[in-house]
């Protein structure tokens, strides 16, 4: 077989499974992984994350668990499986592991999947803080992100645990996370320890609750990286 050329940004280089003769920016694998990497609603969407390395016994046993997850994630994402990756510290990686595993999983879904968005990042506080702004509700962002809020396959709802909602809000992403729950949509959460009834309202916080708790212990990481 022909050397690869790589002449596009692919991230999975030679390591592609689809063992092409040459790489072109018409490959299928390319275009769908791409296209839900672009479109899942991180800022600045990169398909590289950090290797992360546990510091603390818990952790590794977190680590272990997380990679199981990765490793079977259609099986969990089909089932409608919640988990809640939490940590009393920021930096410890919590965020890096919630888009591994959405990653993960655009990489075992891809084929056939056209354009389709399967997973969304959504940062919970940045999120809320336009929702302060009534007119917010008016733009097309605001209806393209409750449509993928509603209907993705997987969300991943970073820091939710880390902001102080109002009776609307919390009105609000709960109503939206009723209707995942009742569709059998997988979530993943990520935030503090403390999961507050009174500051995320009862329909949120149970079903955060509810996921399962996986406790990153470790020590902080380097300064720039996903909490």
């Amino acid at each position: 077989m022909a050397e690869v050329d790589f002449k596009i940004d692919c991230w999975y280089g030679s390591g592609c499974t689809l063992r092409t003769e040459r790489c072109q920016k018409t490959c299928p694998l390319y275009l769908e992984m791409n296209y839900m990497i672009v479109n899942c609603g991180m800022p600045d969407a990169t398909p590289y994350i950090k290797t992360l390395i546990p510091t603390t016994d818990t952790e590794f046993e977190s680590y272990e668990r997380l990679q199981n997850i990765k490793d079977n994630i259609v099986d969990y994402v089909t089932a409608g499986h919640d988990i809640f990756i939490v940590s009393n510290y920021s930096f410890t990686g919590k965020t890096s592991w919630a888009i591994k595993l959405m990653y993960r999983y655009f990489d075992r879904i891809w084929s056939g999947n056209g354009f389709k968005v399967r997973g969304y990042f959504l940062y919970v506080p940045d999120f809320v803080t336009k929702l302060k702004a009534f007119s917010y509700k008016e733009t097309a962002e605001y209806k393209e992100i409750m449509h993928n809020l509603e209907h993705c396959d997987l969300v991943i709802w970073d820091a939710v645990t880390d902001v102080t909602l109002n009776e609307h809000e919390q009105g609000l992403l709960g109503s939206v996370l009723g209707k995942r729950f009742m569709k059998g949509k997988a979530n993943i959460y990520t935030g503090n320890a403390k999961v507050d009834l009174e500051v995320l309202g009862r329909n949120l916080a149970d079903k955060i609750n509810m996921a399962e708790r996986i406790l990153l212990d470790g020590q902080s990481r380097t300064k720039g990286m996903n909490s």
